[in-house]
C-alpha cells in the first residue's frame, strides 16, 4: 500500500525588505543622540550577569557619554576610516566599543572569539584591521597570546586594545579631540562573512544598513 502523498509548495526562498517604514537618513551615533536627548534617564543597558546586584546599568545618557568617551579615545589611536576588529564575547564594552566606532567614523570588524590562528589571520588579514581589541581569555584560550603568533602575518596591525585594561583605555581620549561628521553612507561594520572558494570577506555595510536604522531595534525611545 502506497503511503501517503504529500503535497510541496516552492517559494522564495527570501524575504522582501520591509519598505512599510523608511530608513533613516542618519548615522548610529546620530540615533544614539536623539535617544538621548528623548529619554535621557531611561535604562538603556543592563548587564547579563547571574548576580542580579551586581549588573551594571546605564542610561541612554550615561550611554552616550560613555561612547563618545570610547569615540575620543578611538581617535587618539585611529583616524576617520580605519578599520579596527572586536576580538571579544558579548559584554556591556563591547557595545561601548561599537557605538564608540560608529561615532568615531570607524568600521568594527567583528571576529569569532572561537577563532584560532589560521582562521584568525586570515579574517584581520582580508579585513585589513589597524587595530584589534580583544578579550584576554575566552573559554580557557589565551587570545593576547593566539594573536601574537599570527602578528608578523598582520603588517597593517599596530595596535593591540585588551578588554582587561578597559577603563584605562577610556579614559585616554582627549576631552578636547573632535568628534568627526560622520555620514550615512560611511562604512560602519564588517562581519566575519566569508565568501565562497575563499575569495575574502563580504563588503563593509554602511550606518543605514545597521537594523537601528530600520526600526528593527525594539524599544528603542522615540
Amino acid at each position: 500500500m502506497l503511503g501517503r502523498m504529500t503535497e510541496i509548495t516552492s517559494s522564495a526562498s527570501y524575504q522582501r525588505a520591509d519598505s512599510s517604514r523608511p530608513v533613516l537618513e542618519t548615522t548610529v551615533g546620530g540615533v544614539l543622540r536623539e535617544a538621548a536627548e528623548r529619554a535621557a534617564g531611561t535604562v538603556a543597558l543592563v548587564e547579563g550577569t547571574p548576580d542580579p546586584g551586581s549588573r551594571r546599568r546605564w542610561s541612554y545618557a550615561d550611554l552616550l557619554a560613555a561612547s563618545e568617551g570610547v569615540a575620543r579615545a578611538l581617535l587618539g589611536r585611529f583616524a576617520p576610516g580605519e578599520r579596527v576588529a572586536v576580538w571579544a564575547p558579548s559584554s556591556p564594552e563591547w557595545l561601548l566599543l561599537e557605538f564608540g566606532a560608529a561615532l568615531a567614523g570607524l568600521t568594527l570588524v567583528t571576529v569569532n572569539p572561537a577563532l584560532r590562528t589560521g582562521e584568525l589571520a586570515f579574517v584581520l588579514g582580508q579585513s585589513g584591521v589597524q587595530g584589534v581589541a580583544l578579550a584576554p581569555v575566552y573559554r580557557g584560550a589565551d587570545l593576547a597570546e593566539t594573536l601574537a603568533q599570527v602578528r608578523g602575518q598582520l603588517p597593517g596591525l599596530r595596535e593591540v586594545i585588551s578588554f582587561a585594561d578597559w577603563d584605562s583605555f577610556a579614559d585616554s581620549g582627549s576631552p578636547t579631540e573632535r568628534l568627526p561628521e560622520v555620514q550615512p553612507d560611511d562604512p560602519v561594520h564588517l562581519r566575519d562573512h566569508r565568501l565562497p572558494e575563499g575569495r575574502g570577506l563580504a563588503p563593509p555595510g554602511n550606518h543605514q544598513q545597521r537594523p537601528v536604522l530600520r526600526g528593527d531595534l525594539a524599544g528603542w525611545p522615540g
